[in-house]
């Protein structure tokens, strides 16, 4: 967010995560954290602290926090759901 309230080139860095209108007064932002499914337990540990420690609004902006569980299986990475679908 800071790079799009901040900075000088904003409007740019708008453009170029693929938005075509001016900014909003009022951003929500996605942020998607991978991890693997043997490690859930312990992420939602820490991502309960986040919550109660760290503000999820900053400004007029929020930031909704999304999780992508993944599975690796013969060399290859499955995501088990779409993370937007199911955030926090």
């Amino acid at each position: 967010m800071k790079v799009l309230r901040y900075s000088k080139r904003a409007a740019e860095w708008y453009k170029l995560f693929g938005m075509d209108s001016p900014i909003p007064h009022s951003l929500e932002i996605d942020a998607v954290v991978a991890i693997d499914r043997s490690k859930e337990k312990s992420f939602k540990k820490e991502l309960t602290l986040l919550k109660n420690n760290s503000p999820m609004k900053i400004g007029n902006d929020f930031i909704k926090l999304c999780v992508a569980y993944y599975r690796e299986e013969s060399g290859t990475i499955i995501l088990e759901y779409d993370p937007f679908l199911e955030c926090t």
